[in-house]
C-alpha cells in the first residue's frame, strides 16, 4: 500500500474526521493518512477499514485495497457496502468470479439501486444478459432517475443486437442532466450506433459478394467524431512499437512448402480444434460427419476462408481504409453463423479487458479513426516480418476495435504478416493458444511495461511448432 507517512492523531474519531474532509476536498493522499490512522488506533471498527479500502480503490491500489476491504468483511460480515467496496476492487483486478460472489452478497444484504446495477453490469460481461436485465429492471424501478443504470441497461440491449429499443431509450435521455461520465458513454454510443446505420448496407453487400469497395469508399469519408483516435488507448500500441526497435527478433524463415491446404490448418489451429497431425487426419477423414453449426469445430473451419481472403491483402495494407475493410472482411468470414457475432461490425459499446481490467480499450465513437491513424503512422514503420505482425497482432487484441473475434483476426494478420515476409507462420496448439501460452505472454506484457520478450518467445515457439508440424504431415 502506497500511502505516505503514518501520522498520528489524537483519538479515531479526528482521524475520521479528518480523512472524509480530505476525501470530500479531493485530497486522497491526507484520506490514506488520516483511514491509516485510524485503522491502527481502533483496529476492531470495521468504518475506518471501509473508508481505508474505499480511498485506495479511487487511487487505484486495487490489491490494498482487496486486503483492506477484506479486514472490513470480517469485522463487519453483514454490511453490504463492505462487500461492494471489496467487488470494486477484485473486480479491478481481474478477478471477476470473486467480484461476483461479493455484488451478489452486497445485494443479498441490500437490494439498493446501486447494488442492484453493480450485479446487472458484471453479469452483463459475462455474458449473463438474460440475468442482467431483471436487476437493472429493478433498480429502475426503485429509483426511475437513475440514469447510470438505464445507459447500462440499454448497452446490454444492444449488445443483444436489439438497437431500436436501445437507441430509443438513449434519445430519450436528457445529456444536460446526466453526469460527465454517464454524458460521455451516452454520446460515445449514439455516435458509434450511428456508424451502423451509416454503413450497414455496405458491410451486407461485402457479406454478401465479397466485394469491399463499397465498404472501403464510405469509410475514407469518415464523420468528424468517428475520424478521431482514441489517444489513451492508442498509447499502449505506440509503447509496443518502441519496444519492438529494442530487440533483436529470431529469424525464421520459410524454407518448406506450406501444405496445399495451409489455410484449413492454420484455421484449425486458432479457435483451435486439432492440436497434432493426428488430430487434423482425423478430421479431414471423410466419414467425419457433419458439422454442427455453433460447435467448435464449425468456428475452427469458418477460418479457412477468412485465411484465404487475407492472404491476397498485402498490397492494400497500408491504404488506412482499404485496410480497415478487409479487416472487416475477414471478421465477417470467420464470424458468420457464431451466435452472438456481428460480422463485419466494429464494436457499439465499451468492452473491457476481464483479464486487465485497467487496459484502456478504443472508444467505440472513434474505433474507426483510432485503427486507421494506426495504420497510417505506426504500422507501416515496423520492419516486414514478426515485427509487423506483432505490432498488429497487439493492436487488435489492445485496441479490441470488434465486440467479439478480436483475437482470430489478431492471429490472421500475424500470420499473414510472417508469411509475406518470407518467416514461418505460427500454428497455435491449446497449450500454446490465447488459452494457454500465448494468453499468458500477453498478459505478461501488458503487466509488465509492454515489455515484449514472452510473446517473441510464445510466437518463436509457434513457429517451430509449424516446423514439426508439416515435416510430420509430410511424411504420412
Amino acid at each position: 500500500m502506497n500511502n505516505p507517512s503514518p501520522v498520528e492523531y489524537t483519538d479515531w474519531e479526528q482521524a475520521m474526521a479528518i480523512g472524509n474532509r480530505s476525501a470530500r476536498r479531493g485530497d486522497l493522499a491526507g484520506a490514506l493518512q488520516a483511514f491509516d490512522a485510524a485503522v491502527r488506533q481502533w483496529p476492531e471498527h470495521a468504518a475506518g477499514w471501509i473508508n481505508l479500502g474505499s480511498t485506495l480503490v479511487q487511487c487505484q491500489q486495487y490489491a490494498a485495497a482487496a486486503n483492506v476491504m477484506s479486514q472490513a468483511v470480517d469485522r463487519e460480515p453483514g454490511n453490504a457496502h463492505c462487500f461492494t467496496v471489496l467487488g470494486d476492487a477484485t473486480r479491478m483486478l481481474g478477478q471477476r468470479k470473486t467480484a461476483l460472489k461479493c455484488y451478489e452478497e452486497a445485494v443479498r444484504l441490500e437490494r439498493s439501486p446501486d447494488n442492484l446495477n453493480r450485479l446487472a453490469v458484471l453479469r452483463g460481461t459475462l455474458d449473463d444478459i438474460d440475468a442482467a436485465l431483471p436487476l437493472f429492471d429493478e433498480a429502475l424501478a426503485a429509483r426511475p432517475d437513475f440514469d447510470l443504470a438505464r445507459i447500462n441497461r440499454a448497452i446490454l440491449l444492444i449488445e443483444r443486437q436489439e438497437f431500436g429499443t436501445a437507441v430509443a431509450e438513449l434519445r430519450a435521455l436528457d445529456p444536460a442532466a446526466l453526469l460527465p461520465p454517464e454524458r460521455e458513454v451516452l454520446g460515445s454510443t449514439l455516435t458509434a450506433v450511428s456508424e451502423r446505420e451509416r454503413l450497414g448496407e455496405h458491410i451486407q453487400f461485402m457479406i454478401d459478394n465479397g466485394d469491399v469497395g463499397p465498404l472501403a469508399s464510405a469509410l475514407r469519408e469518415l464523420p468528424p467524431k468517428v475520424a478521431q483516435f482514441d489517444r489513451k488507448a492508442l498509447q499502449t500500441v505506440a509503447t509496443y512499437a518502441k519496444r519492438v526497435a529494442t530487440f533483436t527478433l529470431p529469424d525464421c524463415p520459410l524454407n518448406i512448402a506450406l501444405p496445399e491446404d495451409w489455410a484449413l490448418i492454420e484455421g484449425l489451429h486458432m479457435v483451435p480444434h486439432v492440436h497434432s497431425v493426428a488430430e487434423f487426419l482425423a478430421l479431414r477423414a471423410p466419414d467425419r460427419g457433419a458439422v454442427q453449426i455453433g460447435s467448435e469445430r464449425h468456428e475452427s473451419l469458418s477460418m479457412e476462408p477468412a485465411i484465404q481472403a487475407a492472404q491476397l491483402c498485402l498490397e492494400d495494407m497500408t491504404d488506412p481504409p482499404l485496410a480497415e475493410a478487409h479487416l472487416r472482411h475477414w471478421h465477417s468470414l470467420c464470424t458468420r453463423d457464431v451466435a452472438g457475432f456481428m460480422p463485419g461490425h466494429l464494436k457499439y459499446t465499451p468492452n473491457g479487458c476481464g483479464k486487465s481490467p485497467t487496459l484502456p480499450r478504443v472508444n467505440p465513437a472513434c474505433a474507426s479513426g483510432t485503427l486507421q491513424l494506426f495504420i497510417r503512422n505506426m504500422y507501416p514503420r515496423m520492419p516486414a516480418g514478426m515485427a509487423r505482425g506483432m505490432l498488429a497482432f497487439l493492436a487488435i487484441l489492445d485496441l479490441h476495435p470488434f465486440a467479439d473475434g478480436n483475437g482470430r483476426v489478431a492471429m490472421t494478420w500475424l500470420n499473414r504478416e510472417l508469411i509475406w515476409a518470407g518467416q514461418m507462420p505460427a500454428l497455435f496448439s491449446r497449450d500454446n493458444s490465447l488459452k494457454g501460452a500465448l494468453g499468458a505472454a500477453l498478459r505478461d506484457v501488458r503487466n509488465n511495461g509492454g515489455d515484449l520478450t514472452p510473446m517473441i518467445a510464445a510466437i518463436h515457439t509457434a513457429q517451430n511448432y509449424t516446423r514439426a508440424f508439416c515435416e510430420e504431415l509430410a511424411s504420412r
